[in-house]
């Protein structure tokens, strides 16, 4: 990141949009989301205008679970089951993105984004379900199994640990919008993405 906020200083680029993530605001406790944070503090002291994107859980990070959905009939997930949370669609990052840069920008703005509605891991199961015209059920997994399931995906223990850190913040809900009174709003539904996905 450091070379990336070199690279827009030395260059004169007039604005910069950098996708950051949900807490970009929190200082501790929130696992990788601390490297985004270093990204907008580091291109905010380089850049002449600055749009910072800080989406909430991408629709698309169910796409890793989507075999199991099919071959079991269970979502595999860390987040429970009944819980609300704001998920996004990446096309919607990408269009909003890309709007931003179009616009421009004057100063360091922050924009914050979710999709068109809250979503819980048991509806993102039933949306599966009628999608594979199969029952499929959200299976909670338990937060001290998340550094041996990153391990087993080939993460260092270093990184399993952060992530570990994060799904406990987003469990305890410590991270969170800095501004949720102005979120700007995807138009891609759940089911939507999930179609897309499958």
């Amino acid at each position: 990141m450091d070379r990336a906020a070199e690279a827009v200083k030395k260059s004169g680029i007039s604005h910069v949009v950098f996708l950051s993530s949900i807490g970009g605001h929190i200082a501790e406790g929130t696992g990788p989301i601390r490297a985004a944070r270093y990204g907008e503090q580091a291109l905010g002291a380089a850049a002449k205008n600055l749009t910072i994107l800080r989406p909430c859980y991408f629709m698309d990070n169910w796409a890793p679970v989507l075999g199991a959905a099919k071959g079991q009939g269970i979502l595999p997930t860390f987040i429970v089951p009944q819980a609300m949370v704001p998920m996004i669609s990446t096309t919607d990052i990408g269009r909003i993105g890309a709007e931003q840069l179009m616009v421009g920008g004057k100063g360091n703005r922050i924009v914050e984004l979710a999709g068109p509605e809250e979503y819980s891991p048991n509806q993102v199961a039933a949306a599966l379900g009628q999608i594979l015209g199969k029952p499929v059920t959200a299976q909670h997994a338990p937060l001290n199994a998340v550094i041996p399931t990153f391990k087993s995906f080939g993460f260092s223990d270093e990184a399993a640990k952060l992530f570990e850190e994060m799904y406990r913040s987003f469990s305890t809900g410590a991270i969170g919008y800095e501004h949720p009174a102005s979120l700007v709003r995807g138009t891609i539904t759940l089911a939507e993405a999930l179609r897309r996905m499958v």
